[in-house]
């Protein structure tokens, strides 16, 4: 049984065992009003996610046109290691931020508040990270890979300040999210990619 199978027998399970458990049976008709609204909110992020995927794995290829295999690999390590904290911060972006400013997005001026509110913690904390991989970088990239990866520092500086970037715009795209405007975040993505193109093609 494959690792797929097992997970939709499992979540079907409990999903089983929740609508036993409260009671609530959710009545079979189309609604046609929510598969709109849902459709317009999903099919935006989802084929915006897979042009993101796609242009990941061009990148190997374009940096094997431009770039010796030493670099390369430098890079792509450089990268690993500065994926950690931002993976991390954005999956809280995703998961927390999103599920607060949901919560009063009905209210213009507290939503507001609030995500100025996030948008100051994320930048101070990721501003202190940067600030500590742009000075000790050598040292981290020695601890974590070994001194003949030294030469990537170069690479993990210019990876840490783009961070901060990045993170700005995961915020911007949280921030689409909650007011369900989701395809102008198919719309910047669309013009990163068309940008990246014009670039390196």
């Amino acid at each position: 049984m494959g690792i797929n199978t097992y997970s939709i027998i499992i979540f079907s399970f409990f999903s089983i065992l929740l609508i036993v458990s409260q009671k609530y049976f959710v009545p079979l008709r189309f609604n046609y009003t929510s598969f709109k609204t849902l459709y317009k909110f999903g099919i935006n992020t989802s084929i915006t996610s897979v042009l993101s995927s796609i242009y990941d794995n061009i990148y190997q290829v374009v940096l094997a046109k431009y770039f010796s295999q030493t670099q390369a690999g430098f890079y792509y390590q450089s990268k690993r290691l500065q994926d950690v904290p931002n993976n991390l911060i954005n999956l809280l972006l995703q998961s927390v931020a999103f599920s607060g400013l949901s919560k009063v997005q009905q209210d213009s001026k507290k939503m507001n508040a609030a995500f100025f509110k996030i948008s100051t913690y994320v930048s101070v904390i990721m501003g202190i990270l940067i600030v500590v991989v742009v000075s000790y970088g050598d040292d981290i990239l020695k601890l974590v890979y070994g001194s003949e990866w030294s030469e990537g520092y170069f690479f993990i500086q210019i990876l840490s300040i783009s961070s901060f970037f990045f993170l700005q715009e995961m915020l911007s795209r949280v921030f689409f999210k909650v007011i369900n405007k989701t395809e102008k975040i198919l719309h910047i993505d669309l013009l990163k990619k068309a940008y990246k193109r014009y670039l390196f093609f």
